[in-house]
């Protein structure tokens, strides 16, 4: 959860907004308010590095798992089809290579 902010980032934050919302530059809006454009500039740098090291952190990677082949049995054979599509049979099949595929 975010700290609330102090009254002088609420001061600034309410000038960034502001300008914002009235779709002003904020060196148009730091000449029309008396304000300063570099402190303007400062405390829009701040608030948007203070966004961007709250934001949770993405992962660059994701843990796929292909599909499980599809088997098929008969009594002494097997195919076996795998998700990038080549078939492979297998003749002479025996009980615990049969159970094997099953797990796959």
């Amino acid at each position: 959860m975010p700290k609330p902010l102090t009254a002088k980032q609420q001061y600034w934050f309410d000038h960034i907004t502001t300008a914002q919302r009235n779709s002003q530059s904020l060196s148009e809006y730091a000449t029309q308010h008396n304000v300063s454009i570099k402190a303007l500039y400062n405390w829009r740098w701040t608030f948007s590095k203070q966004i961007e090291n709250s934001a949770p952190a993405k992962t660059a990677f994701v843990k796929m798992l292909p599909p499980a082949p599809s088997v098929t049995a008969r009594e002494e054979s097997a195919v076996a089809i795998l998700p990038n599509g080549i078939r492979l049979q297998l003749s002479a099949l025996t009980p615990l290579l049969f159970t094997m595929l099953l797990q796959c």
